[in-house]
């Protein structure tokens, strides 16, 4: 089953990372720019198609969509639990691919949870931030 619009199934736009990734959420991928992201990009669309907010916004068209991302980037429109899983299907998706024996993210002790998971390093871009060495994708998920 394709989840995927039928008036993106076959649309020339033209999505730009920008419109994927806010600067916070683009940390969990700097590392190894663009690995991942490909995957992220076609989940991120069938996460965004179940998402009232965002499907209410396009009205439907694929210039809504363009515009929509103009507003706020693909991650910040999905909710945090629905983020953290399309992160996890990233995670597993990518870990399939048997060429990189080299996990997307490393597993470590999280810096704000102390869970042990799949994270990233996190540099804040804001002063009055923390800055972790580790930061896992549940909490990538549900801060901002």
């Amino acid at each position: 089953m394709n989840d995927i619009p039928k008036y993106l199934q076959k649309s020339p736009i033209v999505i730009l990372p920008n419109q994927t990734l806010c600067t916070f959420h683009k940390q969990l991928f700097l590392s190894k720019w663009p690995r991942g992201h490909d995957i992220y990009f076609s989940k991120g669309l069938r996460f965004l198609n179940r998402n009232a907010a965002f499907v209410s916004a396009t009205h439907d068209s694929p210039q809504g969509v363009i515009v929509s991302l103009n507003v706020k980037p693909m991650c910040c429109w999905l909710l945090g639990n629905e983020l953290w899983e399309m992160l996890q299907e990233v995670e597993e998706a990518e870990s399939k691919k048997k060429i990189i024996q080299d996990p997307l993210w490393p597993i470590a002790e999280c810096g704000y949870c102390h869970k042990t998971d799949f994270g990233a390093p996190y540099v804040p871009f804001v002063c009055q931030k923390q800055a972790y060495e580790h930061l896992c994708i549940r909490c990538f998920s549900f801060q901002s």
